[in-house]
């Protein structure tokens, strides 16, 4: 399993791998996994933990970034389009 991960300024953009440059609609949410948002390289597991815990604020897009960030305590709550999972997350 492995993620895309972008740092934009302060924002950090993770992306299961199979989600990449696709769009989800459900009544009127909407998520777009967009190549431009989220593209930058492919990074392991571990690799996607570590960012996350050193990042303030970011967007995680895919069922398994966001388990595997509930499982590490690093997100609480999510939300899902079409059974898609993803959270936001703002460290203060």
């Amino acid at each position: 399993m492995r993620f895309y991960a972008k740092r934009h300024q302060d924002t950090l953009a993770v992306c299961d791998e199979k989600l990449l440059g696709k769009s989800f609609e459900e009544g009127e949410k909407v998520l777009t996994v967009s190549e431009s948002f989220y593209q930058g390289g492919l990074v392991t597991p571990e690799e996607a933990v570590g960012m996350i815990r050193e990042s303030n604020n970011g967007m995680l897009a895919g069922n398994n970034i966001v388990d595997l960030a509930l499982q590490e305590g690093l997100v609480k709550e999510y939300d899902t389009v079409k059974k898609i999972k993803y959270a936001l997350y703002v460290k203060m």
